[in-house]
């Protein structure tokens, strides 16, 4: 009982302060957020001014982040369209995503390891409802896009909800091993999608096969198969040998050189030479789109709420 007296005593200090901290830190947010609305332009000019001049005398961190942003960039692309497979969404819809995502972080502040683009986690979360086999599979493709554009609208609201209040001092409470947990699980949601490179889909488009989950392996009898064994380890080989060679890493980052190394090797040597090609992204999934209008979808009278929350 002695016990349970104690835990109880210190669940409510731990409330009364979570409340009181999150109260201050509510009224903090209010101002500036008020101060953000009114001061916007000028805030923006001198946001504009000061990054010329910290660029102007530091060339070397623009040329490194020039060179950083368009690997990632170019990276993400199809990072984005594996994702957008394993959530059972249309790649483009994967590439918006990520291109907003990284929009929103880089003018509002980002910070490190914070995710600014299509997250593993996420895509597995949705594949429950819209993917083959999911709660929605059975209704529209255009309706169970507008489900998750939904889904993604109360997720961020959630997100800003629990940072305007202060909640997310909460994260402390979760234990080191948990977060190791989640971040081997993602580890290996991100190996699993980036092995259907491995993968065909014999007599169909490629992109049917991946969104009803109906890939077949890659013969080892087959040559393109070994073509990309060899592409992955020139891309390995590169990522790790590279950064050796400081004087030239500190200025072009090692992903970048291996993208350029394999993406030559394929057009260069194999296509012409070898004629042994592998998909390339294109061949993947069909990425041609353009923007759309934000909005608040339109829902059907049937709206599963009950799963979106």
């Amino acid at each position: 009982m002695k016990y349970f007296r104690t835990l109880g005593h210190a669940m409510r200090e731990s409330w009364t302060r979570t409340s009181k901290d999150a109260q201050e830190y509510w009224e903090q947010a209010s101002h500036t957020v008020q101060d953000s609305v009114c001061g916007a332009p000028t805030h923006l000019v001198n946001y504009f001014s000061d990054s010329a001049r910290f660029y102007r005398k530091n060339l070397n961190s623009l040329r490194q982040e020039l060179a950083s942003g368009f690997t990632i960039s170019v990276l993400q692309i199809p990072e984005s369209v594996a994702f957008s497979f394993v959530a059972g969404v249309d790649p483009i819809i994967g590439l918006r995503a990520t291109v907003f995502m990284a929009l929103v972080c880089g003018a509002l502040g980002a910070r490190p390891g914070m995710v600014s683009g299509a997250a593993g986690a996420m895509a597995v979360i949705l594949a429950e409802l819209s993917a083959s086999g999911g709660k929605w599979s059975d209704r529209p493709k255009d309706e169970v896009e507008r489900l998750v554009f939904m889904t993604m609208i109360i997720t961020g609201a959630i997100q800003c909800g629990i940072g305007m209040l202060g909640l997310s001092r909460l994260s402390k409470l979760i234990p080191f091993t948990a977060m190791i947990g989640f971040m081997n699980g993602l580890a290996i949601i991100i190996l699993i999608s980036q092995l259907d490179a491995f993968k065909e889909c014999p007599g169909q488009e490629y992109e049917v096969c991946a969104r009803e989950g109906t890939l077949k392996w890659r013969s080892l009898a087959d040559g393109e198969t070994w073509m990309v064994i060899v592409e992955t380890i020139i891309a390995a080989v590169t990522v790790t040998v590279f950064p050796r060679w400081k004087s030239v890493h500190r200025y072009v980052p090692a992903a970048l050189v291996a993208l350029v190394l394999v993406t030559a090797f394929e057009h260069g040597i194999n296509r012409p030479l070898i004629d042994l090609p592998t998909r390339t992204v294109k061949e993947t999934a069909n990425v041609e789109g353009k923007f759309i209008t934000p909005g608040i979808p339109s829902l059907p009278d049937d709206t599963p709420w009950t799963d979106i929350v």
